[in-house]
């Protein structure tokens, strides 16, 4: 942007207002400019006739101009500054979601103050007061942003408040990783004296990026408020900080292993309802990761990064807290490389599809088939999707392997169109990173464009626990992919958080129990009567019901008997590749 700005007359007004000027001298300044303004007087030529530090930003907070109060206050030369973020000037100690929250107050309002810490190029630390305020949009711009800058740096009061910032998180008052790492470092120092052992929890609460993507960032911050509160009302006056983003680190000392799995399994439990958010229910997921000193380590640093691994070496659908063990470093590096291997077994289509067909329990005609995802590599050898498929949610890649199964299975039901061979729904299973990060109902609306297939031979699978934590979203473009003629399965029934009621407004048509219900169906009891309720439920909405993991006569009896609908597993078949469902299709067509 150029440096020469043509001052609007309002623009003088409201630099007039936020800079205050009624004393010293300066107002008459602006009253001199006022009465000389011509087209070409430039915002330069205003700030730097006052004794203010001032800074000039775009909408986005992008620095325009600078005075030399604010240059000499920086250390920065005037091009160093120029096209940087503001966010520059911002003392690392404060994270980005400080900048976020902080930038999103300033441009919803007209003028906000915030104190914080401004870090010059040699890295003084400068406690300041800036006071922003926006100028009126023009024919050439969305409008800009003025800074007033005060150095508090001779101000007693605020070095104090600086004090307490530096150790504490901006939006939710806990102690920040610097105080964390002390707290730590204290406690781990009195084992000796105490012999207890001291549980460094590590606590990741999951869903902000979504709501942040879908909502915005004032919703996040309010929610993540009210985890915060929950979280705090379970385990009390134990000491709970905040490392940054949606990750918080507990401090526990005990001497009890019973007691820490207890306030363990009480945190999980208070995150099982929704929060109340703005008009909006939100569920949070939480994960924890567990490392004990002085068993694991008796380094603050080693063991929250001990505790950080054993978090994400919990697999979906599992159980949610993890205590760590020497193994996972092991498993940390195997990921890596799970992950690096990963990229380019898309690029060289090294995934393969496979498919299982789905039987119709009242007369064994194919009704269906689910498409799954094998990957052999030649050095990892067979990877487990339960492995990958966590691995390529957590490095962004699952879209485009998502994107790609569904490439796959259009190919295959185009070519036995083509070749009016018998077709039957082939369902995918759609991860819940893909109705967040993308929108699955385009790129299934591309797919049958592209490969000019009917929407009904397509089925889109999605988990239960991705249905409400992200009821919203998914039920938005569910309903769109509903209206498309595309079918729609809730996969894993039975293991997630389902409201009926949220249940019964979803757009689907078959409900999928889960193969662990199956597994135990002749050894529980309890799981008869879930399967025989899920049974009922199904036939009470109106949708199909499916049974997957048969694997013996006496479970198919047992599921036909309660009129389960349909079913699959190696009772029946075996997953098998892209050659072999045709020919087994053909039979179909010949017979």
């Amino acid at each position: 942007m150029s440096s020469s700005i043509n001052l609007e007359q309002s623009w003088i007004m409201a630099i007039q207002d936020i800079i205050g000027l009624t004393k010293d001298g300066q107002s008459e300044k602006i009253n001199t400019l006022e009465s000389k303004s011509q087209p070409n007087t430039t915002f330069a030529t205003l700030i730097n006739s006052l004794d203010k530090i001032v800074i000039l930003t775009d909408i986005d907070g992008f620095i325009v101009e600078a005075s030399q109060k604010a240059i000499s206050l920086s250390q920065y030369p005037l091009e160093e500054l120029k096209g940087e973020s503001i966010q520059k000037l911002y003392c690392s100690l404060h994270n980005k979601q400080f900048f976020k929250s902080t930038w999103t107050q300033i441009q919803s309002a007209n003028k906000s103050k915030t104190e914080l810490w401004y870090q010059n190029k040699h890295e003084q630390i400068i406690p300041v007061a800036q006071t922003s305020i926006r100028l009126a949009s023009t024919e050439d711009s969305l409008g800009y942003i003025v800074h007033t800058i005060e150095d508090l740096s001779t101000n007693i009061a605020s070095q104090s408040k600086m004090q307490k910032l530096a150790m504490c998180d901006h939006l939710t008052s806990l102690p920040n990783r610097l105080n964390i790492i002390q707290k730590l470092r204290d406690e781990v120092a009195h084992l000796s004296v105490s012999n207890k052992k001291c549980a460094v929890v590590f606590i990741d609460l999951d869903g902000f990026k979504k709501i942040n993507d879908v909502y915005d960032h004032l919703t996040g911050d309010h929610l993540m408020l009210a985890g915060v509160k929950r979280l705090q009302s379970v385990i009390s006056n134990i000491f709970l900080g905040r490392l940054g983003g949606d990750e918080f680190i507990m401090i526990y000392p005990f001497d009890d292993l019973k007691a820490l799995s207890s306030l363990l399994d009480d945190i999980l439990a208070a995150f099982i309802d929704p929060f109340s958010v703005q008009s909006h229910e939100l569920f949070l997921g939480i994960n924890i990761g567990v490392s004990i000193a002085p068993d694991n380590s008796s380094d603050p640093e080693v063991l929250i990064n001990q505790a950080d691994m054993a978090l994400h070496a919990i697999k979906t659908g599992e159980k949610r807290v993890q205590f760590y063990t020497a193994d996972f470093l092991h498993c940390m590096q195997r990921q890596l490389k799970i992950e690096h291997c990963l990229k380019q077994a898309i690029e060289t289509e090294e995934l393969k599809v496979y498919f299982q067909p789905k039987y119709n329990l009242a007369n064994y005609d194919i009704v269906g088939i689910e498409a799954l995802l094998r990957w052999h590599h030649h050095e990892l050898g067979v990877v487990s999707p339960d492995e990958f498929i966590k691995i390529a949610e957590n490095a962004g890649l699952i879209v485009n392997i998502g994107r790609y199964v569904l490439k796959k299975c259009a190919a295959l039901i185009n070519k036995l169109q083509v070749e009016k061979k018998v077709c039957v729904p082939i369902a995918i299973n759609i991860s819940g990173h893909h109705f967040s990060q993308s929108n699955i109902f385009q790129d299934v609306k591309a797919v049958l464009s592209l490969y000019q297939i009917s929407p009904q031979f397509l089925e889109i699978e999605v988990t239960e626990n991705v249905v409400m934590m992200d009821y919203d979203i998914v039920i938005d473009q569910l309903t769109h992919l509903k209206a498309l003629g595309v079918k729609i399965s809730i996969d894993d029934f039975g293991t997630g958080q389902s409201s009926l009621e949220r249940l019964s407004k979803l757009p689907i048509d078959s409900l999928k129990i889960d193969r662990s219900f199956i597994l135990n169906l002749s050894e529980q009891p309890q799981t008869q009567a879930i399967i025989k309720a899920v049974l009922s439920l199904s036939d009470a909405l109106g949708l199909n019901s499916i049974a997957e993991g048969i694997e013996t006569q006496s479970q198919e009896q047992f599921l036909r008997l309660n009129n389960c609908n349909l079913g699959q597993g190696f009772l029946f078949a075996k997953p098998i590749c892209e050659e072999e469902i045709i020919a087994l299709l053909n039979n179909l067509s010949s017979g």
